[in-house]
């Protein structure tokens, strides 16, 4: 049974349905003709189904004009399904001589009607009335293993003239207007004025299928001389997306009431939006005209992108924050620090940025913040390591056969240490420092009494000397429970090279469980270059550090020599001087 009523769906024999199910399940074709028969028949039986799955009151645009393919798309189509062996089936053409490839290199190939199906909803979701070439190769990024191609693109090309139902008069304005704008889609500015005349009655305001001006498609593009060349010839500024699909079918319902602005802020172009905004664009889009509708304006757009921080606006809005003391607001703004590009580093970093973030971790005992606080100064110093303290080439001085060491009968002068006698020998520690110079110059050489050492215990005064008589440390075994002492030693006797020597073995030996005990030795005996070596290690293990309750004491104990404040404005310095050598000085990282 056959009826051609609307609405009624088509009766087909066992015959035509075989053969149109024969043509649906086709991987192969050997010729284009042959494929544009097979779409053709294919089309034919789909489109009525179509209709009626879609008559439950969905927009279906093409129920105002039939979906066609274009010969683009076929021959796109055919490069996939194209068998050349199938075409030498055929006795009236001659097969080719040469071949270079016989075979597509893919193991299951998908039956046209899967070509069909994924062709058409691609032109479908953009309204169209035709199948171009690119929803085919859209169609087979899906489908077929391994093949890819760039999203499709906003631009006049998808939008020239697709009806077939025009008479000669009104397909000639159409492809002038289609010409008009692909002459501004190109790109040339001298062509501005010659485009002008072919796109219609409207002019530079003419709108396509899609409903769109020439400035919104050079807003989509970002051809910031296009869009000045239509601003200058008189373009609107606000002209929206018409809401209507029955002038211009192929509007997409997503972009209705949008204007040049809106196309702008979501691509991202942010020079054409500040073009646009010089110009008078309103950023609340058609929202001013006062009807009800559902898009949202190019302001909401853009707070909905986001906005990158710039360093200046992030350290304002956590100084009025903290000012207004808005601890869920610190907490927001601290998690934000990191999206600030390092080229956003600044003089105002050191200036203003440290003191704030400093102020703040003294202020607030927020474990939350000052965890977030802690991972803003680790990431600050960098992951460069902390920088090395190198030994100091001990000075040319006199020097004994070690034979000499603590021997009595050789000796000239006696030190008195924890009540027992160390014999030495003034020419060796005259030179040796002017702490020891002073020493002996307080007791003549006629004077038989002892030296007597206070503070310094038997085992380290003898380290000291073994270090004098051979000549360096390389042959002294400190034990780790000594090492403190011979710094205390070192530093009191005003042995530099020795001194330096212990820095170095603390510096190798620090971890988070001793990192305080020696801060705080080194701070006491004034040892600046080790301080500054445990500075920077706090800085650059500060997350783990910052739950050690002898750090936290470190940092926020107000009693003691050595005060929580002081500790945080020395941390302070240490990471300003790192921040000037990896991102500010002329020669950046030169320190690490």
């Amino acid at each position: 049974q056959r009826s051609n009523k609307p609405g009624e769906v088509q009766m087909f024999s066992q015959s035509e349905l075989r053969t149109i199910e024969q043509s649906l399940l086709a991987t192969r074709v050997g010729s284009i003709a042959e494929l544009s028969d097979l779409v053709s028949r294919a089309m034919h039986h789909l489109q009525p189904l179509n209709a009626k799955q879609h008559g439950n009151g969905t927009p279906m645009h093409q129920k105002q004009g039939s979906l066609y393919w274009e010969p683009e798309a076929l021959y796109t189509l055919c490069y996939f399904m194209h068998c050349p062996q199938m075409e030498w089936e055929n006795p009236n053409v001659e097969p080719s001589k040469v071949t270079l490839q016989t075979e597509r290199p893919f193991i299951v190939l998908p039956p046209l009607m899967e070509w069909i199906r994924v062709a058409v909803a691609h032109a479908g979701h953009r309204r169209s009335f035709s199948v171009d070439s690119d929803d085919v190769r859209q169609a087979a990024r899906l489908l077929l293993p391994g093949v890819d191609c760039e999203p499709r693109q906003l631009k006049i090309d998808d939008c020239f003239c697709a009806s077939r139902k025009l008479d000669a008069v009104a397909t000639e304005a159409k492809f002038k207007q289609d010409l008009g704008f692909r002459m501004l889609n190109c790109g040339r500015t001298d062509l501005v004025k010659q485009a002008i005349s072919l796109l219609g009655p409207d002019g530079i305001n003419s709108m396509s299928e899609q409903g769109m001006t020439p400035l919104m498609y050079a807003c989509v593009r970002g051809d910031e001389a296009m869009v000045q060349m239509l601003l200058d010839a008189g373009a609107d500024l606000n002209a929206e997306v018409v809401s209507t699909a029955h002038k211009y079918p192929s509007v997409h319902p997503e972009t209705r009431h949008w204007t040049a602005l809106t196309f702008a802020v979501l691509h991202g172009h942010i020079p054409v939006v500040q073009l646009l905004l010089d110009a008078g664009a309103k950023v609340e889009g058609s929202l001013e005209h006062g009807e009800e509708n559902y898009s949202e304006t190019p302001l909401q757009l853009a707070a909905a992108a986001g906005v990158p921080w710039t360093l200046h606006t992030w350290l304002e809005s956590l100084r009025t924050s903290f000012q207004q003391h808005r601890r869920p607001l610190i907490q927001c703004l601290l998690k934000e620090f990191k999206s600030i590009q390092e080229e956003e580093y600044t003089e105002e970093l050191i200036t203003q940025g440290l003191p704030l973030m400093f102020e703040i971790l003294k202020a607030s005992k927020n474990e939350v913040i000052s965890q977030q606080l802690s991972v803003i100064f680790t990431h600050c110093y960098g992951p460069y390591p902390i920088p090395k303290l190198v030994e100091i080439k001990r000075k040319q001085t006199s020097r004994l056969d070690p034979h000499f060491l603590n021997n009595k009968e050789m000796s000239d002068v006696t030190f008195l240490v924890e009540g027992r006698p160390f014999y030495a020998h003034r020419v060796l520690l005259f030179t040796a420092s002017p702490r020891f110079k002073a020493l002996l110059s307080s007791k003549p050489a006629a004077d038989s009494t002892c030296i007597e050492i206070n503070y310094v215990k038997y085992p380290i005064f003898q380290l000291v000397m073994q270090y004098l008589y051979y000549g360096g440390a390389e042959s002294l075994l400190i034990k780790n429970n000594e090492i403190m002492e011979l710094l205390s030693a070192a530093k009191f006797f005003q042995l530099e090279a020795l001194q330096r020597h212990c820095e170095i073995i603390c510096a190798k030996s620090i971890n988070t469980e001793n990192c305080v005990d020696i801060y705080n030795h080194a701070k006491f005996l004034g040892v600046t270059e080790l301080s500054a070596y445990c500075e920077g290690y706090f800085l650059k293990n500060m997350m783990v550090l910052i739950e050690n309750e002898a750090f936290k004491q470190l940092l926020y104990d107000k009693n003691g020599e050595t005060s929580g404040q002081n500790v945080l404005q020395d941390l302070q310095r240490t990471l300003a001087t790192r921040i000037q050598s990896i991102h500010l000085s002329s020669s950046k990282g030169s320190i690490v």
